[in-house]
């Protein structure tokens, strides 16, 4: 928000975390109690969702206020006597929390949900102002349909992700696991606390959407006990058919880059000589050193492009 023109004023409870939203550059000023910020333009509430919930009663009902937590009924009811606040949940993030993990990058591009129902109208329109000033797009959601969607893709697969990690007991098989099961059990690294908040607070949704996963699973149990290859086939095909849908319209140039100063550099000046646009990158190292594979995901048609610029850089193409 700083880096879009706001005057950002910081507070919270635990002192150690304003000080590290000021070291980070998140904040202008601090303030030492949470009655110092209501003469602001808008509170953005950024903490645990039951820390949430707890400081809403003590809020003004003449102020400004939204917030970002992962699930919003419990949000929405308790601040249903407040007109001006509007439930609020940017679908972006990391698995690091606090102001340490902070990017002012964030949320370029992000949906952010607003739940708006029965909400004063300028109060949303300077909420949707912050939105967009952040390059995010609001949407808008009842908060019923916002937790049942979420139940299905974010807290699933926080469950999923920390599941699987569960099941690593020895080093033999942590040593194997490779790129995929790494971008699986990525978010398992999430904060616990925040976590079971939000998991035990949407139990209602999630317990049903546990179930259908549980029968799912059964399901293509039964079919490799039957030997039945033809359903597991169909199975994975269709699986594959949505996820492509899922992901971005993009072409890839997979190349060896070494573990030596420079190759970044190097990397960046192809990208500028070529002219594409960058969409995503991934670099997968070699566990014993000497650099990895990188993967470049540009715009559909320019990977050629792309590829003889590296090429001019002496980089190797992987086929």
């Amino acid at each position: 928000m700083r880096r879009r023109g706001w005057k950002v004023v910081g507070w919270d409870p635990e002192e150690a975390r304003l000080e590290d939203a000021a070291n980070v550059g998140a904040t202008d000023e601090t303030a030492t109690s949470l009655s110092d910020l209501y003469e602001t333009d808008l509170v953005l509430l950024a903490g645990p969702l039951g820390g949430i919930i707890e400081t809403i009663p003590a809020l003004p009902d003449t102020l400004v206020v939204t917030d970002v937590a992962g699930l919003k009924a419990p949000v929405a009811d308790a601040a249903a006597h407040l007109k001006c606040f509007i439930p609020g949940h940017p679908m972006a993030g990391r698995e690091f929390s606090g102001p340490t993990g902070a990017s002012g990058s964030m949320f370029r591009g992000a949906n952010w949900i607003l739940c708006t129902d029965g909400r004063d109208g300028d109060a949303v329109s300077m909420v949707e102002d912050m939105i967009e000033s952040l390059g995010a797009n609001p949407l808008y959601m009842t908060a019923a349909a916002h937790d049942q969607a979420v139940g299905a893709v974010s807290h699933l697969p926080q469950l999923v992700a920390a599941t699987l990690v569960d099941m690593i007991e020895n080093d033999t098989v942590t040593e194997l696991a490779a790129g995929g099961f790494r971008d699986v059990t990525r978010i398992a690294q999430s904060e616990p606390r925040w976590w079971t908040d939000i998991l035990m607070s949407n139990a209602e949704v999630l317990v049903p959407i546990i179930d259908d996963i549980r029968s799912r699973f059964e399901t293509l149990k039964d079919a490799m006990e039957e030997g039945d290859s033809v359903f597991i086939e169909t199975f994975l095909g269709r699986a594959r058919q949505s996820r492509m849908k899922l992901a971005a319209p993009v072409d890839s140039v997979r190349m060896v880059i070494e573990d030596r100063p420079g190759e970044f550099a190097k990397v960046g000046a192809a990208l500028a000589e070529s002219g594409v646009d960058l969409r995503d990158l991934q670099l997968r190292h070699a566990t014993d050193g000497g650099g990895g594979v990188l993967t470049l995901s540009v715009r559909k048609g320019e990977a050629e492009a792309l590829t003889d610029a590296l090429t001019e850089h002496d980089f190797r193409i992987i086929p």
